[in-house]
């Protein structure tokens, strides 16, 4: 829960209000969403509650998704590292910062 709130704190408190006006808010909105809410969401074990809590159908589907060479690709640390940072470096350091913060303009 601790996790799920930190998320809601980041995207829909007044940090959110700010984000995009004051660089520091920012910079907290990112630290909460990327490094501290996923860790609490993790701990939280949603995987294995959802084992422990199933019928025996769903807990053999469930293993097989996870056992699936796909999800164990994915789920690489060292693939999670690469993706992580290196989105970060692509937004921070390209236009598409910038774009962000453009306004988006719809024409009806």
């Amino acid at each position: 829960m601790t996790g799920m709130g930190l998320v809601v704190i980041a995207v829909q408190s007044g940090l959110a209000a700010y984000d995009d006006q004051v660089f520091e808010m920012h910079v907290i909105q990112h630290l909460l969403l990327m490094n501290f809410a996923p860790i609490l969401l993790a701990l939280g074990a949603p995987m294995t509650l959802a084992l422990q809590a199933s019928s025996r159908h769903t807990q053999r589907t469930l293993l097989k998704i996870l056992h699936h060479p796909a999800v164990q690709i994915v789920t690489n640390p060292v693939l999670v590292a690469v993706v992580a940072y290196g989105t970060m470096l692509v937004y921070f350091l390209t236009p598409f910062y910038n774009f962000s913060l453009e306004p988006l303009l719809f024409t009806t």
